[in-house]
Parts: C-alpha cells; sequence; structure tokens
C-alpha cells in the first residue's frame, strides 16, 4: 500500500511540475535612432521612441516553451541602413529592445 501511495504521490507532483496553463508574455520594446549625415553636412542625431508594450496570452503552455518562443524572449534587435544621393550619405542605426517578461 506505501508503494501504491509513493507511486500515485510522485505522478500527482510530476503533473504539476509540467502543468500547461494560459501564460501571459508581456514585452515592453524601445527602439532607438541614430541618423548621421556625412559630406557636405556633418552630423549626427538620436532619437528614442516612446516605448511600446505588447501583450500575448498563450493559451496553452508551460514555462519553459514559452520562455521558448522568441516573442517572449527579452532581447536586442540591430539594424541600418544607408542611403547616398549627390555628395550626401544617410546613415540609419536602428536598436530596438526588447524587455520581456512570463506570468
Amino acid at each position: 500500500m506505501k508503494k501504491i501511495t509513493l507511486i500515485a504521490f510522485a505522478l500527482g507532483a510530476l503533473s504539476l511540475a509540467s502543468c500547461k496553463k494560459a501564460r501571459t508574455c508581456t514585452c515592453t520594446s524601445t527602439l532607438t535612432t541614430v541618423t548621421t549625415l556625412s559630406g557636405t553636412i556633418n552630423s549626427s542625431s538620436t532619437v528614442t521612441d516612446p516605448s511600446y508594450t505588447a501583450t500575448e496570452v498563450l493559451a496553452s503552455a508551460t514555462k519553459k516553451t514559452a520562455q521558448g518562443k522568441k516573442t517572449c524572449n527579452s532581447r536586442t534587435e540591430k539594424e541600418s541602413d544607408t542611403s547616398t544621393v549627390g555628395s550626401e550619405t544617410t546613415k540609419h542605426d536602428y536598436t530596438e529592445v526588447f524587455d520581456c517578461t512570463i506570468k
């Protein structure tokens, strides 16, 4: 009888440990743009957009599977582009920082 009780308790604990339930992923992102002009005019400016918060509800997920979603991970993404018109070159460097939590 003790073995059956022990096995039942172990199975119950295991099922709770990997419990799937609705989880909420909330990410706040901040985009910073650095614009550099070179040529006849040389200048640099930095613009930080207001923060944006997005929430995604994961209907049935464990904490581990929720963390496996790229969109639910804190991260920094960088991009840049350059254009030239005449003797003026404009370069934009974009940095977007995502701060995410899973509840």
